[in-house]
C-alpha cells in the first residue's frame, strides 16, 4: 500500500511542476487545446496539486494514521476526472484532456480499495 501512495506523490509532484513552470509545453505535449492564456490559473492548480502530493507523501508513511487524507485524495481525483469529463463533452477542452487525467481515475479507484482495506485510526 505504501509504493501506491508514494507513487501518488511522485505523481502529483511531477505533475505539479509541469504545470507550474511549463504549463505550455505540458498542454502541447498532451496535444491538449485551449493552452490557457495566462499561467496564474495553472500555477494556482499546480499549487494544489502539490499540496494533495504532500498529503500522499504523508499517508505512504503512515496509511492507518492518515486515512482520513485517502478519502479526501479520492473525492478530490474523482472531482477532478468529473470536471474534466465535462470540459471536453461541452467543447470547452479537447479530449486529449482525459489522457492525464486517466492516471487521476485509476488512482481514486485504488485509494478507495486501500481506504476499505485499512483500520480506522483510534
Amino acid at each position: 500500500m505504501k509504493p501506491l501512495f508514494y507513487s501518488a506523490a511522485a505523481f502529483n509532484m511531477v505533475m505539479s511542476f509541469l504545470f507550474a513552470f511549463f504549463h505550455v509545453e505540458t498542454f502541447a505535449f498532451f496535444s491538449i487545446v485551449p493552452v490557457p492564456a495566462h499561467p496564474m490559473m495553472t500555477q494556482l492548480f499546480a499549487v494544489l496539486v502539490l499540496a494533495f502530493g504532500i498529503g500522499y507523501f504523508w499517508i505512504a508513511r503512515d496509511p492507518v494514521k492518515n486515512r482520513q487524507i485517502i478519502l479526501l485524495g479520492a473525492l478530490a481525483k474523482i472531482m477532478l476526472v468529473l470536471f474534466a469529463g465535462f470540459q471536453v463533452i461541452t467543447g470547452i477542452a479537447s479530449w486529449q484532456l482525459l489522457i492525464p487525467v486517466s492516471a487521476d481515475l485509476i488512482y481514486a479507484v485504488l485509494f478507495v480499495l486501500a481506504y476499505r482495506t485499512l483500520p480506522a485510526s483510534v
